[in-house]
């Protein structure tokens, strides 16, 4: 994802046509409890929020085999359940905010370093953000409530060098911390301890 993906989005900048409604995205499997107690509850909950104050924006549902319940998001004014894709980046570029509101969740989650690296600013709940290493900090917005997230969301979209400086921030922390280098460099690392502890 990290790159430059097209003439709209350049490393480290966000770029948006005037004429085009904000949005958020979520990418993942849909037929996954946590993703989908995720997005039925940010459609529910936190959206009816955003859309208040910004009857225009729209929330992207994005991921392989969707469950009745995330279909039926679909029937909510300002909700787009795509289904499976061929390349979710291109939803990923166009989004304005990507979100991960998990309530659930165990371990490092791709969607928020994916989104990240893709030069989106991120805003997700602690238990998203807690496995990355870098839980806090000025490379995500973290909410823990649907008042605090729609919020933070609304901050991000009426503050266009805010999120640039979120985004740059996070291209950061992904290259830094969770790059292949440094990840096969950790691996090594393991491996050349287990071997050590082996042989003693």
């Amino acid at each position: 994802l990290l790159g430059e993906p097209d003439h709209r989005v350049h490393v480290g900048v966000v770029v948006h046509h005037a004429d085009e409604d904000h949005g958020v995205v979520f990418v993942g499997m849909m037929d996954y409890h946590a993703n989908v107690d995720a997005v039925v509850w940010f459609a529910e909950e936190v959206l009816p929020l955003l859309r208040a104050r910004r009857s225009g924006i729209a929330f992207d549902v994005v991921g392989a085999r969707p469950t009745s319940a995330v279909q039926r998001l679909g029937r909510l004014e300002g909700v787009r359940v795509t289904g499976r894709v061929e390349d979710v980046r291109p939803f990923l570029w166009d989004a304005a905010v990507a979100v991960v509101p998990l309530r659930i969740a165990q371990g490092t989650q791709n969607k928020v370093l994916e989104a990240m690296a893709a030069s989106v600013p991120v805003v997700a709940t602690p238990f998203a953000v807690r496995g990355t290493g870098q839980p806090e900090g000025p490379h995500v917005r973290v909410a823990g409530d649907a008042p605090t997230f729609a919020r933070s969301i609304q901050e991000l979209l009426d503050d266009p060098e805010g999120a640039r400086r979120q985004v740059e921030h996070g291209l950061a922390m992904v290259r830094q911390h969770h790059s292949w280098e440094r990840s096969a460099q950790r691996l090594a690392r393991l491996l050349e301890e287990a071997a050590g502890s082996r042989r003693s």
